[in-house]
């Protein structure tokens, strides 16, 4: 594709004039950096401006050197005036240091084509190839930031009756049946809804002739973007808090960060990120949540509200099993509770995202188990006592740190995609 030639063109540019110099040792040999920080921007979409801001806090934070042992890099920073999507603009992967003065550097090391959309799961594993490839570590962590809407099928978080109609309606029973749609999604205009801007993972939007286009990641096609292993992978991206992400994402990371609600436009601390996160040793990851709950803990009405959860993918498994043996032997209380009484992390109609253990909970589960495997896979979690409760929003009256898929309240035509899901493969939840 076009991207991957250009990446490659210019990779070789950039050897040529002079940019590997902090890559050699005294003896002039290949060294290996000891981390590397990539963060990962799709923000050609409404939150432009907001990720842009978030670049300016990193800068106002500790950078290192050109010449030190970590490195930090920028896939994305290709953002126009704020919704001028026809304005066509290269996707980028930049280096950020500070020079001998202390100032902030932003080094532009690739021009992607204009046609590489950063939501595409090639030009993903490509642009982080690249970088792989440049920047040889063995410790890699990696934050992700765009809109998000969980463990759902691309599109459907704000098309959920069309879809259903175009492809079954409510009556559909037979889930091999069903065609889900993939490539493109027609341009919708965003959803307001009321309270403080939200980052509702990854959507860029294409003018192509006039003609708005989305592209939206499909949670299943992620991990074929991230072409290796990294020591945590955090998510800046609204409500990709569920055990139904966890599950697709437990073999690419060590750790794991997600918010299970909506996250504020103005998103984690970067101020703090990289003194937490390229320190000597094992990266401050809990230091990164409490920074973040600080931050909103500190503000008032709808900007109180915050809450974040670190998981420990190795521990995931013994989570699975448990929940396996407790879908299966309450599946029909399950399939009957009621679900205003269950603990939601949504707002609006959006209803498919719920507490995990309240679900069990509230279907009067034994949950010892489950609680016994969530206390081990997670590792710290922070909430302030409600999310936006003057727009729609809840008190945290229950928090395991994991949403779920609760059937019941959810439709035909979701069970049927939901069934693709390597967590339902491993659980059983929908049958």
């Amino acid at each position: 594709m076009k991207g991957l030639k250009t990446i490659v063109l210019l990779a070789a540019a950039v050897l040529l004039f002079g940019g590997c110099d902090c890559f050699k040792n005294g003896n002039g040999n290949e060294r290996k950096l000891d981390k590397v920080l990539i963060l990962y921007m799709a923000g050609f979409n409404s939150l432009s401006e907001d990720l842009l801001g978030d670049i300016d806090e990193l800068k106002q934070g500790s950078l290192p050197a050109q010449g030190d042992n970590n490195a930090i890099l920028i896939v994305g920073h290709h953002t126009a005036e704020r919704l001028a999507y026809g304005i066509k603009t290269k996707p980028c992967i930049v280096r950020v240091y500070k020079d001998r003065k202390g100032n902030p550097v932003l080094d532009t090391l690739v021009r992607m084509d204009e046609s590489d959309v950063l939501t595409k799961k090639e030009v993903m594993a490509q642009s982080l190839n690249y970088i792989a490839e440049k920047f040889k570590s063995d410790h890699y962590g990696l934050i992700l930031s765009s809109h998000g809407t969980g463990w759902q099928q691309a599109g459907y978080y704000s098309n959920p009756t069309e879809y259903t109609l175009a492809f079954g309606g409510n009556g559909l029973k037979a889930a091999p049946r069903v065609v889900f749609p993939s490539g493109p999604i027609p341009y919708r205009e965003p959803e307001v809804m009321p309270g403080p801007a939200v980052r509702t993972y990854g959507e860029e939007i294409v003018n192509d002739g006039g003609v708005r286009q989305v592209y939206q990641m499909d949670i299943k096609d992620l991990p074929a973007g991230l072409p290796f292993h990294f020591d945590y992978i955090l998510m800046d991206i609204c409500l990709m808090g569920c055990v139904e992400v966890a599950w697709e994402l437990k073999d690419k990371c060590d750790y794991l960060g997600f918010s299970p609600t909506e996250i504020l436009t103005d998103g984690l601390v970067y101020t703090k990120m990289t003194t937490r996160l390229l320190k000597s040793g094992d990266p401050d990851l809990k230091g990164v949540l409490d920074d973040y709950y600080d931050c909103y803990a500190a503000k008032s009405g709808d900007y109180q509200s915050a809450c974040y959860t670190l998981v420990d993918c190795s521990k995931l498994d013994a989570l699975a099993a448990a929940c396996k043996t407790a879908f299966a032997s309450y599946r029909d209380a399950i399939a009957a509770v009621d679900p205003s009484t269950v603990q939601p992390f949504f707002r609006s109609y959006h209803h498919w995202f719920y507490d995990l253990k309240d679900i069990l909970d509230k279907a009067g589960a034994d949950t010892r188990a489950v609680e016994s495997a969530l206390r081990q896979c997670i590792v710290h979690s922070i909430h302030t006592k409600s999310f936006m409760p003057y727009s729609g929003g809840f008190p945290f009256d229950a928090y395991c740190g994991l949403s779920m898929y609760l059937p019941c309240n959810g439709s035909a035509y979701l069970d049927a995609y939901y069934q693709t899901l390597s967590w339902n493969k491993a659980t059983s939840l929908v049958q």
